[in-house]
């Protein structure tokens, strides 16, 4: 099945836009060392329950809070509420940056 996992994400990554995805589990044991952000839910005909797709950004640390800031905005924030384009407001709004 991890195998099956693995094509599945591989194939996603062209969809999403993204190099590295990782599935829940190995975001779970990796979570204290990576950058990650959830990008999605991947449904399979091999698997009752969707896939949770996370983009591996880099390791824990390596980001700048302007590249942080950045995701946050790209990829929205929590609640729909709107960037003004502090970084104080990101702070709030995108836990973890």
């Amino acid at each position: 099945m991890a195998a099956a996992i693995a094509s599945t994400l591989k194939s996603a990554n062209h969809r999403f836009g993204t190099a590295i995805l990782a599935g829940r589990e190995t975001y779970e044991q990796a979570q204290e060392t990576i950058e990650a952000r959830l990008v999605g839910q991947l449904k399979t005909r091999f698997h009752h329950e969707p896939i949770m797709a996370y983009e591996v950004l880099a390791r824990k640390g390596v980001l700048s809070t302007w590249t942080e800031i950045l995701v946050c905005f790209e990829y929205g924030s929590p609640g729909g509420i709107a960037w003004d384009g502090s970084e104080k407001m990101c702070k709030n709004i995108c836990p973890g940056t």
